[in-house]
């Protein structure tokens, strides 16, 4: 097995990389960070809660248009308000079956007018807080369909 070393290295504004004693220049374009995702196409399941809407904030405000995806259509409809002058769509879908994710994606490509280029699998819940007691099997069963596949 051969190890490879990469030291870079920034001079007036220029990075080189030193590869096994060969320099390559790389040049930097600058980009507008307030534009960086123009042109992007964000669905974020789990929109309409806390996390899922500070992402739509953040997304629309780089230049992305997002998908809200939730079970909540109120919770989207109260951050698509908040977004407004933004390209925020919303969708009402149960993400816990995977068996739709081809309608999901089909009918997020259909609203928006083109396709999804980031999928931010952000839906998620807790259903414990009242105590680990508290949870039965079908509630655990639920968590873990949301948590891990939505």
């Amino acid at each position: 097995m051969q190890a490879v070393f990469i030291c870079l290295h920034v001079w007036k504004g220029q990075l080189f990389m030193e590869e096994e004693k060969k320099i390559v220049q790389v040049k930097f374009s600058p980009v507008q960070a307030d534009r960086i995702l123009a042109g992007q196409n964000v669905l974020i399941t789990g929109g309409g809660g806390g996390i899922g809407s500070a992402m739509a904030r953040k997304f629309t405000s780089v230049g992305a248009s997002v998908i809200l995806v939730d079970n909540k259509p109120e919770k989207m409809e109260k951050v698509k308000a908040e977004l407004a002058g933004y390209p925020v769509f919303t969708m009402t879908y149960d993400v816990t079956d995977t068996k739709d994710m081809p309608e999901l994606f089909a009918d997020a490509e259909k609203i928006s007018g083109k396709e999804v280029t980031i999928l931010c699998a952000n839906a998620g819940i807790s259903l414990h807080e009242h105590g680990i007691k508290e949870v039965t099997r079908e509630k655990f069963d639920l968590q873990i369909a949301v948590n891990l596949r939505a």
